[in-house]
């Protein structure tokens, strides 16, 4: 699928392709644990004081098109992380442990369910204000699965970044297909997703504006 620029409203479009053309049998020593599908998500080095407010006059959307097998659910994340070192953070074990501090993040999602075939998502890049923290997106993420063969999915695999100097349209695609994980007491069937074409980080960076 194509990919152009609504020139009414400025949104960035992206197109999604996914398909799922036969079955491919893998094995695994461990059976990887499911996601869960959660709306929002905050870090657990994330501080209150530091919590962001909702932009209530958000100016900046973007938004994902494309296709997919009716048989598969897509869930696509939008990740928000703090620009200012002052408000970098870490957990108490994780510093106990002695491990860096690193950005504040939070995480927001959104699902197009099975039974879809075209879907349009739209997502806000401006949707907290900045602040002291500097928050701002970063990236989106994306997971699916066959809700007739499992519960959810097992890893999450990115989307696009978001610079200030990204571009204004992105194509992206992916071929998934199914592989079978076996633990010792269980064997499930899983989607394995792979990009399709070239890959560079200048060709999968949207711009934050």
């Amino acid at each position: 699928m194509g990919i152009g620029e609504n020139h009414d409203n400025r949104k960035k479009l992206i197109a999604i392709a996914l398909s799922m053309p036969g079955a491919h049998a893998s094995l695994a020593q461990l059976h990887p644990p499911v996601l869960a599908f959660h709306a929002h998500v905050e870090e657990p080095q994330n501080t209150l004081f530091d919590r962001p407010r909702i932009n209530p006059t958000p100016q900046k959307k973007l938004l994902l098109v494309g296709t997919k097998d009716s048989r598969m659910e897509v869930w696509f994340e939008m990740t928000y992380v703090t620009q200012a070192g002052a408000s970098q953070n870490q957990t108490l074990l994780a510093r106990i442990a002695g491990a860096p501090i690193v950005p504040q993040v939070i995480y927001d999602s959104v699902r197009v369910p099975a039974g879809q075939t075209k879907f349009s998502v739209p997502l806000v890049l401006d949707r907290y204000i900045p602040g002291r923290c500097g928050w701002q997106p970063s990236a989106i993420l994306h997971a699916e699965f066959e809700p007739d063969i499992s519960l959810g999915p097992t890893i999450k695999s990115g989307v696009v970044g978001i610079r200030s100097q990204g571009r204004r349209n992105v194509k992206v695609a992916w071929v998934c297909r199914q592989s079978v994980e076996f633990s010792p007491s269980d064997e499930k069937s899983r989607l394995a997703c792979q990009g399709v074409g070239g890959y560079s980080e200048e060709s999968t960076t949207v711009s934050a504006d």
